[in-house]
């Protein structure tokens, strides 16, 4: 049994928000078909605020509907993973010029122990953990541009960005360089360098994708 038993009162977001969970630690993979009946019966509760909760992880882009075949968590393809990856690289590339322009100790404070977090999780190979912290630092970055659009779009794919990242991060080679290019990119940022950061940032995920590409082989 993958899932808990719910109150009947249970509202759809709070399935929504397991199945989310269920799919970032890997536990439904990518590609595989979501038994709406069965998360029902896990959950102790009836199939309709399940299919409510899948309908708005549709809208998310987390799982897809496959005509007379059913849901399925959403496998992106090439082309998807390249355009979310240069959206990503857009994005947090203005979130960095911005961080530099409203840089105070506030902040700087807060990207050190984003950086200091991973660089403890990638010592004690701590994958699960590192995942989240390189999320963390990210999600960050693009709120402390204080564009607030700019985090409802970054939001908006975080999901699948974190199942992303659990792939990618499967490298042990990438494993290792996450530590020390945050590190260099928090540098970059107290420095007040912006073009250098930009750079740094995009090159950063144009990496990650190439070893997300690597990962997806298998699936």
């Amino acid at each position: 049994m993958i899932f808990l038993k719910k109150e009947p009162k249970v509202i759809a977001q709070e399935v929504a928000t397991d199945i989310k969970r269920a799919i970032v630690n890997g536990m439904i993979k990518p590609g595989e078909r979501i038994n709406e009946t069965q998360i029902a019966r896990d959950m102790g509760i009836s199939r309709s605020p399940v299919r409510e909760a899948l309908h708005m992880l549709k809208k998310e882009g987390v799982v897809v509907s496959i005509p007379y075949k059913g849901i399925f968590v959403n496998l992106l393809g090439k082309k998807d993973l390249e355009d979310m990856y240069s959206i990503r690289g857009l994005l947090e590339a203005y979130a960095i010029e911005k961080v530099i322009e409203n840089k105070n100790e506030k902040i700087l404070r807060c990207l050190r122990k984003n950086v200091e977090d991973i660089e403890k999780d990638v010592e004690k190979k701590q994958l699960k953990d590192l995942v989240s912290k390189d999320i963390e630092f990210h999600r960050n970055v693009c709120i402390f541009s204080g564009n607030k659009k700019l985090i409802d779009i970054w939001d908006g794919f975080q999901t699948q960005i974190e199942v992303l990242i659990n792939l990618e991060s499967g490298f042990y080679e990438r494993f290792q360089l996450l530590a020390v290019e945050h590190r260099e990119l928090l540098s970059l940022i107290i420095e007040g360098k912006v073009k250098q950061a930009q750079e740094k940032i995009k090159a950063h995920i144009l990496q990650a994708l190439d070893f997300l590409k690597e990962s997806l082989k298998k699936y």
